[in-house]
């Protein structure tokens, strides 16, 4: 194992991958383009003669703003419960509600070291907004608003730094436990 760091800026990501409710592994969701997080959290304040005495927040909820390109079309279709129609092969957005997920992605830092996050209870918040530009320059990117749910654990999020993990530890194999580590 290297050494810990003390530090961590963000700067680049370039994984991502989803794991549906009742399947094992996580599959691929195409080409990450950006990651947005968003926590929102709830003040509790204590007031004595007018004066604040103490003050105490805790997180409340976590929104990601995904922004993907090349998104499989079995991923995207479970993702937003978009149903095979009665008729032929197309697909048809009904009453269901949307799936519940987990994403994992990973993030790198001006070195180049890695850190993984996983988002284990996810579910989108609306269905990606649709723009068709016959003189684009480039492949738009598929933006996903998501809402987190606390996991059993009442965590909404793990990120674990690659340098802390055994060496066998891969992208493809974190995490090994539902609890997002990948230690014993």
């Amino acid at each position: 194992m290297a050494n810990t760091k003390t530090t961590f800026n963000y700067f680049n990501a370039d994984k991502i991958s989803v794991k549906f409710d009742g399947e094992e592994s996580f599959s691929t969701a195409g080409c990450l383009a950006s990651v947005e997080r968003s926590v929102t959290v709830k003040t509790i304040t204590k007031k004595c003669a007018g004066l604040t005495v103490r003050s105490d927040s805790r997180p409340t909820g976590l929104t990601l703003k995904i922004k993907v390109q090349d998104m499989p079309v079995a991923v995207y279709n479970k993702m937003f419960s978009l149903d095979k129609a009665k008729t032929g092969s197309a697909v048809a957005l009904g009453m269901n509600k949307f799936s519940k997920f987990a994403v994992k992605f990973d993030a790198k830092d001006e070195d180049d070291d890695e850190s993984y996050q996983l988002y284990p209870i996810m579910c989108p918040s609306k269905l990606p907004d649709l723009k068709i530009d016959n003189d684009a320059d480039t492949i738009p990117e598929i933006e996903i608003d998501a809402t987190a749910s606390f996991d059993s654990t009442r965590h909404l999020y793990y990120e674990e730094q690659k340098a802390l993990m055994e060496e066998t530890v891969t992208f493809e194999t974190w995490p090994d436990r539902q609890d997002g580590s990948s230690q014993s």
